[in-house]
């Protein structure tokens, strides 16, 4: 049975520079389908220090083989043990949400909990978004807050997605109902 999937993300530098950007936990349903990144969830130090060797091992060959850019390699913990499944050698979806959640932090504070997820409405303008979703709205200094993003298809099909800002894991899931209760969910 599988237990997480997280995602170790790396990037190799044009000099050939090796920099670690972190791990995140995919949140996945019907057994791979991503549907969720989170990060802020402590991972235990013997899956960090072997994810972080394994991973380590693998952009090092990369990066002599003449590979420069992102590198996310993903990985499923379960019963059995841990193991890389993937290699994304290309931006990350959790990519692009990183470097959103960077420039916030570098504006404000250090954003403990962040969870990215597609997520859906009536059709509507970005507008009419803002105002329905006001009371949990980013506006630029709160934490626990909702940052829309990749809104271009919400005046014809609803569809957008969220990050999710927040002190702890239970503001994530204070967020999400709240979202509901405005009439935003998954589908």
């Amino acid at each position: 049975m599988v237990v997480s999937s997280p995602n170790d993300q790396w990037v190799i530098g044009r000099d050939g520079k090796i920099t670690h950007l972190g791990m995140r936990d995919q949140i996945c349903e019907r057994g791979m389908v991503h549907t969720a990144t989170l990060k802020g969830e402590k991972t235990s130090p013997d899956f960090l220090n072997y994810i972080t060797e394994t991973s380590m091992k693998i952009v090092n060959n990369m990066a002599e083989f003449g590979y420069r850019g992102v590198v996310g390699i993903d990985y499923i913990v379960s019963d059995e043990g841990i193991f890389p499944v993937e290699n994304n050698a290309r931006f990350n979806g959790s990519s692009y949400v990183s470097m959103i959640v960077d420039n916030i932090e570098k504006l404000t504070s250090p954003i403990p909990y962040w969870k990215f997820i597609k997520i859906k409405t009536s059709p509507c303008s970005f507008l009419a978004l803002t105002e329905r979703i006001k009371p949990v709205l980013y506006d630029g200094n709160k934490l626990n807050s909702v940052f829309p993003f990749n809104c271009d298809a919400l005046p014809e099909t609803g569809n957008f997605a969220v990050i999710l800002l927040a002190r702890n894991s239970d503001q994530i899931l204070y967020l999400k109902e709240s979202l509901k209760e405005m009439g935003v969910k998954r589908d």
